[in-house]
């Protein structure tokens, strides 16, 4: 079976003279399913409290007098319009619970929608003059977007919402861990994503749902999609992939997505995510750095002369167990990695790599070149090469010379050989 995101790659894309409809299954991105199999994993106890109340149903009655009493409850008699684009894009989702609509009462609201989950019924609340602003169609993309996120937290009887619930109630205990905390951050950006592909799915239209998310944050009633999207491409182009949003990525991400239809799963970790950045890292970016980094001492222990009880010592500060084995990488290899590193995390590789030059706490740093010389196969020289002269007092002639020494020896031995 082809995968979900196999099949969408070419049935989003934009063009200028048509939208495509498709009606494939809507299937979780690969990022809750990681986080999901990382919360059992990791996080069982946790994980069997928030699954064993998986719809949080004790406060579904006072949320709903809530929303009596801010907002105006849209019947079907006088709203038979709205209605109507709900129940079909409910329709085209495959979901079959009961909608209310309400209206903010909130004066001057920015437009906008909200869904308010309840496991048996389809709640959203709408704000500002929404329905005057969209055209019929991407009201319709916009209860799909909404839907959408009932339709996750219902899949798996309710594994995805006991996640994000789980996430969510982590990310706000003053202890919890940075990278719980960005984890929290990214599986909501994530949801987002889905959600959009869920609007294409209600809609038919990856260009209707571009247009209303357009509309939505500018406010404007005509767009140029196409425009936008060569919009996007510029910051992209300039700038890369990367999140800061703190619960939706930002619009240019959102029509980028939908326009690349996500040829490859990951691509949507790689839009919200960005560049490995030591700034953010979830529990999946800590164990890739921490496997980029035990891979350098690894290949780096390929030469015996980084392999004394000194670099043992600091390599056990990292890792408790480490011992030297066969590499399972080569520089070339890490070099691809690096690639994609930001420069903060670059920072922190030509610090390790100061560490393993002054390790043996030898003042004539006899391992400063082999090491300028292993930076340039990682292809982060620069800054391995500021940071060695900014932290030991040197000149830039103590390290061209210390390179240029460690190069000639690396030739000789090559000669030799």
């Amino acid at each position: 079976m082809q995968s979900w995101a196999g099949c969408v790659a070419s049935s989003l894309r934009v063009t200028d003279n048509r939208q495509t409809r498709y009606s494939m299954q809507l299937s979780p991105l690969p990022y809750h399913d990681n986080v999901c199999a990382h919360l059992k994993q990791h996080e069982s106890g946790l994980w069997q409290w928030f699954v064993s109340d998986n719809f949080s149903s004790a406060d579904s009655e006072h949320t709903k007098l809530e929303l009596l009493k801010s907002c105006y409850r849209m019947s079907a008699d006088h709203h038979a319009d709205l209605y109507r684009l709900a129940e079909e894009a409910a329709d085209r989702l495959e979901i079959d619970c009961p909608i209310t609509l309400y209206q903010a009462q909130v004066a001057g609201a920015e437009p906008n929608a909200a869904l308010y989950f309840f496991a048996d019924e389809l709640c959203v609340v709408l704000s500002g003059a929404i329905e005057e602003l969209l055209a019929p169609n991407e009201l319709r993309s916009l209860f799909g977007h909404e839907f959408a996120h009932h339709k996750l937290y219902t899949d798996k009887h309710g594994e995805y919402f006991a996640a994000s619930r789980l996430l969510a109630w982590c990310a706000a205990q003053p202890d919890c861990h940075e990278a719980y905390v960005e984890t929290a951050r990214r599986y909501q950006l994530q949801t987002e994503l889905y959600a959009d592909s869920g609007a294409a799915f209600a809609c038919g239209s990856a260009e209707t749902v571009m247009s209303c998310l357009i509309k939505v944050s500018t406010g404007l009633k005509s767009v140029a999609v196409l425009d936008y999207l060569a919009q996007a491409e510029e910051i992209l182009s300039k700038e890369g992939g990367g999140s800061e949003g703190s619960s939706h990525p930002e619009v240019y991400l959102r029509v980028k997505a939908l326009q690349s239809g996500v040829a490859d799963p990951s691509d949507y970790t790689k839009l919200v995510r960005g560049k490995l950045d030591t700034r953010r890292l979830d529990v999946f970016d800590q164990r890739e750095l921490a496997a980029l980094t035990y891979q350098i001492f690894q290949v780096l222990g390929t030469d015996e002369r980084f392999q004394t009880d000194e670099h043992r010592v600091l390599a056990r500060q990292y890792f408790p167990s480490f011992t030297w084995t066969d590499a399972e990488s080569t520089a070339f290899e890490l070099c691809a990695q690096i690639k994609n590193t930001s420069e903060l995390t670059q920072t922190y590789l030509a610090y390790l790599l100061l560490d393993l030059v002054t390790a043996d706490r030898d003042d004539s740093y006899p391992l400063l070149g082999p090491v300028l010389l292993f930076a340039t196969e990682l292809g982060v020289y620069k800054p391995v090469e500021s940071t060695v002269r900014k932290e030991l007092k040197l000149r830039k002639a103590d390290t061209d010379k210390a390179l240029q020494d460690a190069q000639r020896m690396t030739g000789e031995n090559a000669d030799h050989d």
